[in-house]
Formats: structure tokens, sequence, C-alpha cells
């Protein structure tokens, strides 16, 4: 599984705990696998990975529960799409336009690398 190698230290495990309990996502997640490494970071000038501080308000913001039944934004790609993942289990990442109702029309992608080379392609 790949996980950003840059980015603020680790969030503390009481942290992850809260959040996850929060948002509904399991703490073997692959975002709060993240957090253990990296709480947040930003990558390629593109991708923002959202910390344990800033995921609760992103996702309601975006009314993430409202449109994206069973899905968490883990960060966006700062212009305009969301990165999602699945409450249920992780199977990859969705990219969706914010302002988008469904998933209908977001592009499934298997790893953060996927991520990565899909926005910069589209930047």
């Amino acid at each position: 599984m790949m996980y950003p190698d840059e980015g603020p230290e680790g969030a503390c495990e009481a942290a992850i705990a809260a959040v996850c309990n929060r948002m509904g996502l399991a703490r073997t997640s692959w975002i709060a696998e993240c957090w253990k490494r990296h709480d947040g970071a930003f990558l390629c000038d593109q991708v923002l990975i959202y910390s344990t501080d800033e995921i609760e308000e992103r996702n309601r913001t975006f009314e993430v529960a409202t449109y994206f039944k069973g899905h968490v934004a883990v960060g966006d790609d700062s212009g305009g799409r969301l990165i999602l993942v699945s409450t249920a289990a992780f199977d990859g990442f969705l990219v969706v336009d914010s302002g988008s109702a469904t998933l209908d029309d977001a592009d499934a992608l298997n790893d953060l690398g996927g991520v990565l080379a899909y926005v910069t392609d589209r930047a």
C-alpha cells in the first residue's frame, strides 16, 4: 500500500481513534494508516491529504455524507475534485467533482500513485 512519504509528523493514536470513530472509519483504513506516518500531506503541489484536524470539517463542507454515502473524503486535488475512500472496505480511491451529487462520474483508482498521476495529468 502506498502512503505519502512527506508531510508533518504522524498523529497520536488517540486522535486517530477519535476521528475514525466519528467518521465511521476502521482503525485499519488507508487514511488511519496514513495518519500514523503523517498527519496530512500536500503532494505534488496539488493533492491535499487531510489531517485529523481538518477531515471532519472538509467532509461537512462538501456534504460528503449526503451525496456520497458510505464514503469519506480523505483529500482533494486543489482544483475541485474530492478523493474518497469507502467506509466499508478499502477498495481503492474514487475521484469525483466536489459539485457532483452522485458517484456516477467518479473515476476509480487503485492506489495513491494512481491518484497522483490522474491529478497531475489533468492539471
